[in-house]
């Protein structure tokens, strides 16, 4: 009992309930003002609808007050006599002092004399305080038979007698966190009564021994519940299969199939049972199991409810789990899956059930106003191979196949219901709708456009609606047909980007819907233009079933050749650098045969010859309207040519040998005729275009401006797309396109994807590996767009992030990873500059998008990055960055090649009278770099005196390279220390020298003490 979901309004009407019988002697827990603050909802419902409980004179419960004891003994009265207040009587003389002139004597003496309470042991009862969890407890097991003295209910430690009687009843379900030792609240209160409602009853025996005549009892729980015994009130638990509107009971009526709580589960009639009886229970509960709460009226049918019955209670179990989904979340399980059952939603798989009988229904779509499917046409429409119902199998594949309408784009609502025991999903409930517009409105009828009128009578209006209004409409139900109307939603604005049916509108994307729309000034199936603004029609929030033009951006084309026929026909190169071949619609401006700008629109036109045009598409994008623009041609004698400024975004053109010049709008486009073909550039982008002698400039304004112009050079303009951009080649592939030219498809990594640039022609401009910057153009490219730039190979040296510098060396790096030579560039990064990692070793691209230092590998001294930049203010700036995730952009670099190096040999015992002990810090070197040797004295010179280095072959002393590191001596150049008389023990001096010769090794150096001083 505990849990339980409401799903019944208790306070029904007596038409809507028809004859059956409800209690009414309490409100429901909704009504009470303080509704909010019950915790126990279910439980509240069910005992202020038995009469158990009431709410207060203000209309609240006042869940969080305590209960008195007084209280609870009234609440045990009423209880045992059925939710009855009883007609009661007192003792001439009080049970305890304490209560002869209190409200609730006779409920306290009713249950003191059938031992249910007990007084504190002094003659009291203390019907004012506060009523524990543990006494409440035991008075509920007391009402329930439980024998106090039997069951320990008694002396010290009663309280824990009674909690374990009490948590082996269930009594305390639902609150199980409450100190029993405490005050109950009314809302605890509640939930115990409504847990005892459906303990079992403590029933006893006795056994009489014949020798001695002594009697003893066997106590046991008997099958009859609380509720049975003292309401003589049954459970009826079952599935909810429909209404009468589904042709399932008298009107108003609702269907359970199952059968009392306390039937075996065996017994013949047991099972299966179909109660159909009156109640206001939600279509969308449909599959689910409920219990209900009821007492057998007079006639009818005894053991299930009917209409004359009384009704205490319906609610949902939640036995059954149900997956309410949109036919949207189902996924494509796959072959291996469905295999097995299983069908996928929302990320997860889920089994289906076999079906053993071909009756057994599936899928019951709009509750019955569509044919139900049933296993056997599940197993026609797949493997056909089964005597009787169907696999699992069939049944996945079944769901998951998309021409079922199931798996498709649609908020339509799918309920899955599964079998309690086993989990499998055994039966989908499907909603359907379309979209249609309320035409007209009156007091008796609707008139939905595309779909017809309906009587108001047989409408169920979801939204409030008018005329005009938008709407989702339904048919449910295949008995008593009812129309369910509620109002579409809808979404206005420009397209921002389209990825084949999907639509961006303000940053958010729309999916078409499956759905089916029936309004005339929507279509299902228009062509949607980036930059057009639409209203669309919305399915769910996520999905458009139609939608039409609000305003749309004026486009322009090159008709590049005509065709005549059944239909006559264009093709255009469009803004976008795409060429497509349109119909001409009947009410274009432009027609086959027509002469446009003194060329005539025909099958010999000439490519060379192509006009601009507006148009717009219509017939779903399949026909085209057209109107001609604005063209000039330039004087032949005088030479004066139309051209495009790059620099000043100005189009100039010659009437004859009138000039006039105009600014070029923003997002203007460019048709150039070069090379025997016609391409789109970006004004913006592009650059200085001189047309050739006596021809057509084309063009058009807006508010002054060009939007757009059209031009025939002798020679290919340069950035014809919309920005630069970089990359590493990793892929070139050599093929055609739509109109059979050749072209070269580059794979470019450009540190975040793979970019597939098209370049016109059958020679690529780049090799696999090349390092690239390139024009963006939507339309191919030509081989000059693509480029090396200003370029370098580098070893990085350091990245100073704080300034946004990068330090590159030319210098060698010893075998120690010192420095050696060389000198720096500093490189600028900027806000666009970009951080390309790529894997030169197999031409692949590198997530490692990260500027590293230079870092030796297996002894080498590699380049690890390769530079695109560009001198700006005499700064070296970064356009784009590749950098090696091994550390090794070009395998070869400066790897400096390592010499030998002889270390020296001590100095024996001189003339003066010193020693000198010498040591060498390395013994390979590269060229150029330093060696240090390190000389110990021992012994005082006997005179003045000097040491003398000599640098051995292939190696240079370095000039004012000798230290006094400590010691008496004076350092006097490169090769000499001096020391005076007396002076040198113990002095530490460094000599250094450096390499010359990368292929010679170097010798060892000489030392050697002498009298005198070098000077």
């Amino acid at each position: 009992m505990n849990n339980l979901k409401r799903v019944l309004s208790l306070g029904l009407t007596g038409a809507m309930l028809s004859g059956m019988m409800l209690v009414g002697a309490s409100a429901a827990s909704k009504d009470f003002t303080d509704a909010d603050e019950i915790q126990n909802k279910e439980a509240v419902e069910v005992m202020s609808t038995l009469g158990v409980l009431k709410g207060k004179d203000t209309g609240a419960f006042d869940p969080a007050g305590t209960v008195t004891r007084a209280e609870m003994a009234k609440i045990i009265c009423v209880m045992r006599n059925g939710g009855v207040d009883p007609t009661l009587g007192t003792s001439s003389n009080p049970v305890y002092t304490d209560v002869s002139n209190h409200w609730a004597r006779s409920y306290i003496e009713y249950c003191s004399n059938l031992n249910i309470i007990a007084g504190q042991g002094d003659g009291t009862f203390n019907p004012d305080g506060q009523v524990t969890g543990a006494a409440a407890a035991k008075m509920l097991l007391v009402a329930l038979g439980y024998d106090s003295d039997v069951f320990g209910f008694t002396g010290i430690d009663w309280e824990l007698s009674v909690n374990l009687q009490a948590n082996d009843a269930k009594l305390y379900d639902g609150i199980r966190s409450i100190d029993t030792s405490a005050g109950l609240s009314r809302d605890n209160v509640a939930q115990m009564a409504y847990n005892a409602l459906e303990a079992k009853i403590m029933d006893r025996s006795f056994d009489k021994v014949a020798s001695s005549g002594e009697i003893s009892y066997n106590y046991f729980k008997s099958d009859e519940s609380f509720l049975n015994k003292y309401f003589d009130a049954k459970i009826f638990v079952g599935t909810f299969e429909g209404n009468h509107n589904m042709g399932m009971g008298a009107k108003d009526e609702v269907r359970l199939n199952g059968r009392l709580d306390t039937d075996d589960g065996v017994t013949a009639g047991q099972l299966d049972r179909n109660a159909d009886f009156p109640a206001d229970l939600d279509i969308a509960n449909i599959g689910e199991e409920f219990k209900v709460i009821f007492k057998d009226g007079k006639g009818g049918v005894a053991g299930k409810p009917d209409k004359n019955d009384t009704i205490y209670g319906i609610f949902n179990t939640n036995a059954v789990t149900v997956y309410d989904i949109t036919k949207a979340d189902l996924q494509d399980a796959g072959a291996t899956n469905l295999a097995k059952g299983k069908i996928k939603f929302n990320d997860s798989l889920y089994d289906v059930a076999a079906l053993a009988a071909d009756g057994d229904v599936a899928i019951v779509t709009n509750y019955g106003a569509v044919a139900d499917v049933d296993a056997g046409d599940i197993d026609t429409a797949t493997s056909n191979n089964q005597a009787a119902g169907c696999t699992a199998a069939e049944f996945a594949t079944y769901i998951n196949t998309a021409v079922n309408g199931l798996r498709v784009r649609s908020a339509d609502r799918i309920k899955f219901v599964t079998d309690s025991d086993s989990g499998k999903i055994v039966k989908a409930y499907v909603e359907t709708w379309d979209y249609s517009s309320v035409t007209s409105l009156n007091d008796k009828k609707v008139q939905l456009e595309g779909i017809g009128s309906k009587n108001l009578e047989d409408v169920n209006f979801i939204d409030e609606v008018k005329e005009d209004d938008l709407v989702a409409v339904a048919t449910f139900y295949g008995n008593v047909a009812e129309t369910q109307i509620k109002k579409a939603e809808t979404v206005q604005g420009k397209v921002e980007a389209k990825d084949g049916t999907k639509l961006r509108i303000d940053g958010t994307w729309y999916n078409q819907a499956a759905n089916t729309e029936k309004l005339s000034d929507y279509d299902n199936t228009m062509t949607y233009t980036v930059g057009n603004e639409y209203k669309l029609v919305l399915d769910g929030g996520k999905y458009y079933v139609g939608g039409k033009t609000v305003s749309a951006t004026v486009n322009y084309a090159m008709v590049l050749k005509a065709s005549q026929g059944i239909n006559d026909q264009v093709k255009l190169l469009k803004e976008d650098g795409t060429t497509t071949t349109y119909t001409i619609n009947s009410d274009s401006s432009i027609k086959y045969g027509d002469t446009v700008n003194g060329v005539a629109i025909t099958a010999s036109m000439a490519e060379s010859a192509a006009v601009m045009v507006k148009y717009e598409l219509v017939k779903s994008g399949s026909e085209v309207k057209m109107s001609a623009v604005d063209a000039v041609t330039d004087d032949v004698a005088a030479g004066n040519l139309h051209t495009f400024n790059k620099n000043t975004k100005t189009l100039t053109v010659y009437n004859n040998t009138t000039p006039t010049s105009t600014l070029a709008a923003n997002d203007a486009v460019a048709f150039v005729y070069a090379n025997a073909k016609w391409k789109v550039y970006n004004p913006n982008t592009i650059g200085n275009v001189t047309a050739s002698n006596n021809t057509k400039a084309f063009y058009t304004k807006d508010s002054g401006k060009i939007v757009a112009f059209a031009l025939t050079s002798d020679s290919t303009p340069t950035g014809s797309g919309d920005a630069t951009a970089y990359g590493y080649v990793t892929g070139v592939v050599y093929t055609k396109d739509n109109d059979d030219n050749n072209v070269v498809e580059l794979s470019v990594w450009d540190g975040e994807e793979t970019q597939t640039v098209v370049v016109d022609g059958s020679t690529s401009p780049a090799a696999k590996g090349d390092f690239i910057q390139y024009t963006v153009s939507s339309a191919p490219i030509g081989s000059g767009d693509v480029t090396s730039g200003s370029n370098a190979t580098v070893k990085v040296k350091e990245y100073d992030t704080s300034r946004n510098l990068v330090v590159t060396t030319t210098g060698k790096y010893s075998v120690s990873g010192e420095l050696v030579g060389g000198s720096d560039t500093i490189y600028k990064m900027d806000k666009d500059s970009k951080i390309i990692g790529v894997k030169v070793d197999g031409t692949k691209s590198s997530t490692a998008n990260a500027i590293t230092t230079y870092t030796k590998i297996s002894g080498e001294d590699y380049n690890n990055a390769h530079i695109i930049y560009e001198v700006e203010d005499g700064t070296p700036v970064i356009k784009a960055i590749f950098v090696d995730e091994d550390n090794n952009i070009d395998g070869a670099g400066n790897a400096g090649a390592t010499v030998t190096v002889t270390a020296a040999a001590n100095v024996t015992v001189a003339a003066n009278g010193q020693t000198a002990t010498i040591s060498t810090n390395k013994t390979q070197a590269i060229a150029g770099e330093t060696i240090t040797y390190t000389v110990t004295v021992s012994g005082n010179a006997s005179a003045d005196g000097k040491l003398t280095f000599t640098a051995g072959t292939n190696s240079t002393v370095v000039v004012d390279g000798a230290t006094v590191v400590s010691g008496d001596a004076t350092a006097f150049d490169g090769n000499n220390v001096n020391f005076d008389a007396t002076e040198g023990a113990g002095a530490v001096i460094t000599f250094t020298a450096t390499v010359n010769d990368p292929a010679v090794d170097v010798a060892a150096p000489t030392f050697a003490f002498t009298t005198g001083h070098a000077s």
